[in-house]
């Protein structure tokens, strides 16, 4: 249902330091790549050094295509997106050491805890008609007979 959330969780070995909040993970819920509705936000105050939190919302025309809800690679990697001036960099009393922002391979059910349980996302369309069936017998039927559908 569109305004529906989902929070997403991704843990690091290491701890972190985080600098700005234009952090994202692009999800696999539109075709259009300047569509950035499909962005899960970084939700710094329910990040720890070890877990950072993320929010996907689901957007009007958002589909998963009937999979588990994932996220989605760019050409030559699978990483966390940074904005500007943002930075994910090894904890330490002076942080230096950029992070390896490097997503595990995705899985066949998504960010699913497991397959049987997948997150869904259809929005493409209202729910429609598709078809209408008579539980009564085929005939010929008079004024006030019921027939039941």
């Amino acid at each position: 249902t569109i305004g529906e959330e989902v929070r997403i969780s991704v843990t690091f070995d290491k701890p972190v330091a985080v600098t700005g909040e234009q952090i994202y993970l692009a999800m696999n819920v539109t075709d259009d790549i300047t569509d950035y509705s499909n962005r899960a936000s970084f939700l710094p105050e329910e990040s720890s050094s070890l877990q950072l939190m993320f929010l996907y919302t689901v957007g009007l025309k958002h589909t998963s295509y009937g999979n588990g809800l994932a996220y989605v690679c760019g050409e030559m990697n699978c990483t966390l997106g940074l904005g500007q001036g943002a930075t994910i960099k090894q904890a330490s009393d002076t942080p230096t050491i950029d992070a390896n922002l490097a997503l595990p391979p995705l899985l066949d059910h998504g960010i699913s805890m497991d397959d049987s349980n997948l997150i869904i996302v259809d929005t493409s369309g209202p729910p429609t008609v598709t078809s209408v069936s008579s539980s009564t017998s085929n005939g010929q039927y008079s004024p006030g007979d019921v027939i039941g559908i």
